[in-house]
């Protein structure tokens, strides 16, 4: 299991300089904490990409509850379709849920609702376009 010591080790011995982050006296306390501040700032840059993604994904759940896409959008036209934005829209939910789940229990959860109660409705949506195209047979990312 890769413990915090390790994460600030291993920067501390790659170079916290070639990473471009310079060190002021070079001890090593000093690259621990420049190496603790890269993957905060790494870890806050993943969740503002989740929280990007998920509000693109809201807004075209929204314009498909609202009928201002087409109707062949998830599906594409014909038998042998791509089925493209669908495929596109399930890799979010199922990559992305797990971020939700993971929050929802960690920051929100008061031990009477479970997640399934509160989960947002983009997920609704591409898994019921998920299972209507037929597609729940097949292999999960």
């Amino acid at each position: 299991m890769l413990k915090r010591s390790d994460i600030t080790s291993k920067y501390a011995n790659d170079g916290i300089q070639d990473a471009g982050y310079e060190t002021s006296s070079g001890s090593q306390k000093n690259a621990e904490e420049s190496s603790l501040s890269v993957f905060k700032d790494s870890l806050h840059e993943v969740c503002g990409h989740v929280r990007r993604v998920a509000g693109y994904w809201d807004e075209v759940t929204s314009l498909w509850e609202a009928d201002e896409l087409p109707k062949d959008f998830w599906g594409g036209r014909g038998k042998n379709s791509s089925h493209l934005w669908l495929h596109r829209a399930n890799n979010h939910r199922m990559y992305h849920e797990q971020f939700d789940i993971a929050n929802y229990y960690r920051l929100i959860f008061n031990g009477t609702d479970h997640y399934v109660k509160s989960r947002p409705r983009r997920f609704h949506v591409i898994q019921q376009q998920w299972v209507k195209w037929g597609l729940e047979k097949e292999r999960r990312p």
